[in-house]
């Protein structure tokens, strides 16, 4: 009952990260681009290999013999990649242009 009414420091409600190495690490925070694209490759590769696994199956009878498990990761994958690579063509973009500051 008492912990209920102590105050939440900013820094926590802000989602500050309570130590430097790990926002040196992930810095998830700079780009969105980030953590989508690594959403998105995780969850493609997983199903992919679920799709691969379960080809030739008949519970894709009810989507026209179609592997959407596989087609979906494939997808999934295709955009998380295009994500992360564009967030680093921007990171490199934001770097030349300091150099040349």
């Amino acid at each position: 009952s008492d912990s209920l009414n102590t105050p939440i420091p900013r820094a926590c409600i802000l989602g500050a990260s309570s130590t430097l190495s790990a926002r040196k690490i992930f810095r998830l925070h700079e780009d969105i681009k980030v953590p989508i694209g690594l959403m998105f490759s995780v969850f493609g590769i997983i199903l992919t290999i679920f799709g691969l696994i379960t080809n030739g199956n008949e519970m894709y009878g009810i989507s026209l013999d179609i592997n959407i498990n596989l087609w979906s990761g494939l997808f999934m994958l295709v955009f998380g990649g295009g994500m992360l690579a564009i967030s680093d063509l921007f990171k490199k973009k934001k770097i030349k242009d300091k150099l040349l500051l």
